[in-house]
């Protein structure tokens, strides 16, 4: 509070302050005008943002307005400052123009640019946003192998005409399978620093070409028999269909016969109706393209004794055969022998996850988003009025890093002690790495 024209009184403890004119602000900054009839004879302490300082403000003493907390310096460090936001100290205003450093809002993805649309699309877009003020700029990456030495070449759209650099998207005219396959990622800077996404694949989605004759099969009545797709070279994955006599008369499962994920047709035991041509053919998981293979003859010869039950080599098995937690996992389970055989699952010590369920006459058990408290020994029996048998599967889950400590944005005083703590939960076991400023 003002005693006289250059005293001015600490109001919490009586101490006297002087000669505090020279760390005044302008109140012209404010609006207002600087009059000598007003009678502002309190002080708070503001921070100029025309000046970015911080100095004294007079205003009338009969306004409320926010206490700055005043303690020994060296206790400063007992102060809590958990809540702070980039916020802190700043005027009330729209919240995206606040000064801070960018943080990504959206991430780029892995993305697979399917050959066979080329006509329709010939062009393929990586896209990373980021948030912060002042607007953030971005530069995309490639990770490319120089001597057997991983290194970070940044995409420059002035030395390639086929690319673009718009914002946070980064279009690539015309992909070219040789240049542009590899790995990528964005950076976004500004003032206060700068940011790394994660690193995302460009692959090319291709299927290939059926070899165009393949020799016929012969099989045993009552016996098993197993036929491979045959499929030709592929990216990503594709869906599998056997046709019978002419496409598209898709064969249909029964207890009998099973379509295993891995494109080979499984019969539990032969019977003289299945002799026929057969065709093989393939559908991407990610287009509506497809190829189709040739046709073949399957026949069927009589046999004196019928086959006793038994599994074919590697069943059960685990599609994908090393699962990441979160990933659809499929166990398939068939028997080759007459008569055909009835299966179930089993969990060794617990029951089945939740949330899974058996389909396909029993043999396939699917679940649908695996954790890993899922992993351990799942068993397949089967079982017909001869003979039970029963085998085994171990499934191993993998998970991908998650984070167990949230870890985000702190504010400290200058010569605070900062302490980050990064822990995060992986199989395999989890490698831990620091950037500061992308790097």
């Amino acid at each position: 509070r003002q005693e006289n024209k250059d005293q001015w009184i600490n109001q919490g403890d009586g101490t006297q302050m002087l000669n505090l004119q020279d760390y005044f602000l302008d109140s012209n900054e404010w609006g207002e005008l600087e009059q000598a009839d007003y009678k502002k004879d309190h002080l708070v302490y503001a921070f100029s943002l025309k000046n970015r300082r911080w100095g004294f403000q007079p205003v009338f003493g009969h306004e409320d307005y926010l206490y700055i907390c005043e303690v020994p310096i060296e206790e400063v460090s007992y102060l809590l400052n958990e809540e702070r936001t980039a916020a802190y100290g700043q005027p009330l205003g729209d919240p995206r123009y606040i000064s801070m450093g960018p943080y990504f809002v959206r991430q780029p993805n892995h993305t697979v640019f399917d050959l066979s649309r080329r006509q329709i699309v010939n062009d393929v877009s990586l896209l990373t946003i980021a948030q912060g003020w002042p607007t953030p700029t971005y530069e995309w990456y490639k990770e490319v192998y120089i001597n057997d030495t991983l290194q970070e070449v940044k995409v420059e759209p002035l030395n390639d005409s086929r690319l673009t650099v718009s914002g946070g998207q980064l279009i690539i005219h015309r992909p070219d399978q040789t240049k542009d396959k590899g790995t990528y990622f964005c950076t976004a800077r500004n003032n206060f620093g700068k940011i790394r996404s994660k690193s995302i694949s460009l692959a090319f989605g291709f299927i290939g070409e059926f070899i165009l004759r393949r020799s016929n099969e012969i099989g045993n009545e009552n016996w098993g028999k197993a036929i491979k797709c045959d499929a030709p070279h592929h990216y990503p994955d594709v869906r599998y269909y056997w046709a019978r006599e002419y496409f598209p008369n898709f064969v249909e499962e029964d207890r009998r016969i099973m379509v295993s994920h891995d494109g080979y047709i499984y019969f539990s035991a032969l019977e003289n109706i299945d002799k026929g041509n057969y065709s093989c053919n393939v559908q991407s998981a990610v287009s509506n393209i497809g190829r189709n293979g040739p046709f073949f003859t399957i026949d069927v010869q009589p046999h004196p004794n019928h086959q006793q039950l038994r599994f074919p080599q590697n069943f059960p098995k685990s599609f994908p055969e090393a699962p990441v937690a979160g990933e659809e996992v499929r166990l398939e389970c068939i028997a080759f022998g007459y008569p055909v055989p009835h299966y179930n699952w089993t969990r060794k010590n617990a029951a089945l996850p939740r949330g899974s369920y058996i389909t396909n006459y029993n043999r396939v058990l699917i679940i649908p988003r695996v954790r890993v408290e899922d992993q351990g020994e799942y068993e397949c029996g089967a079982k017909n009025d001869n003979v039970h048998i029963s085998a085994k599967v171990t499934l191993s889950i993998q998970s991908r890093p998650v984070f167990t400590i949230p870890i985000g944005d702190r504010f400290f005083d200058e010569n605070d002690e900062v302490i980050w703590t990064c822990e995060a939960f992986g199989i395999p076991d989890v490698q831990y790495s620091w950037l500061r400023n992308g790097k």
